[in-house]
């Protein structure tokens, strides 16, 4: 909590019996725009969510030149904080080409060339203001992942830690908490590893418009070395009063 700023003032529900150990990770970041979004220009449109259906969010609006991207069936565009340390660049599919289509086609490679291909270009952008509240349960990812054996109480070797051979990862949580409003972005994330001990063995100059009234990716990035601070689809973003 005192990490977080109070946005995530628990990770653990509760500790089970055979639980030794809990490994807990926790980043917050706090940016102020480098050019605010003026509140008097924030106005409520409708949101597109998947499915067909809508919700009215307020949407901060902003003129100026930007770093910009049109892509293949995308735009990009980067806002800087604070003196350009870090930025916020969100990737809007064009209408007709859902989130999770794009989200198939993002590798690596395109993300590098994506954001190494933004350039300086006068337009509008129109960005809700929001709050993204998340929590999920990262067993099945990370056993996807190719680690599925640290979760298997016959299996998992842990003896570095503790001579006995008994500990295996019981459960890998995360949660994160992102607020956007015309001032700048404050976001908060914490990942918590619960280790348990077995008992019984278990680019154009031309002005642009954009406008992410559909689902967006949006990630936080360190400037000098690229680094993704945070990174998330917005699906259906909560409103922030």
């Amino acid at each position: 909590s005192r990490n977080t700023k109070g946005h995530i003032p628990s990770i653990i529900d509760k500790i089970d019996a055979q639980q030794v150990l809990f490994l807990i990770n926790a980043v917050y970041f706090k940016g102020e725009w480098q050019a605010r979004f003026d509140k008097a220009k924030t106005k409520s449109e409708t949101f597109h969510l998947n499915g067909g259906r809508e919700k009215p969010m307020p949407l901060m609006a902003r003129s100026g030149r930007f770093s910009y991207y049109r892509g293949d069936r995308f735009q990009a565009v980067e806002l800087p904080y604070g003196t350009g340390g870090a930025n916020a660049t969100l990737f809007l599919p064009d209408t007709g080409y859902s989130i999770d289509e794009f989200l198939k086609g993002l590798t690596f490679d395109k993300w590098n060339e994506w954001t190494r291909a933004l350039r300086q270009a006068p337009g509008e952008v129109r960005i809700p203001r929001f709050k993204l509240d998340f929590s999920v349960m990262l067993n099945d990812p990370l056993k996807g992942l190719g680690m599925p054996t640290a979760f298997q109480p016959d299996r998992a070797d842990f003896s570095g830690m503790r001579k006995e051979r008994d500990l295996y990862i019981s459960e890998v949580r995360h949660k994160a908490v992102v607020e956007v409003n015309e001032e700048g972005t404050e976001a908060a994330a914490a990942t918590s590893v619960g280790i348990s001990v077995t008992s019984v063995q278990i680019n154009p100059q031309q002005p642009f418009t954009f406008v992410a009234d559909r689902p967006f990716l949006m990630a936080i990035r360190d400037r000098q070395t690229g680094a993704i601070l945070f990174l998330g689809a917005i699906m259906e973003p909560m409103e922030l009063k």
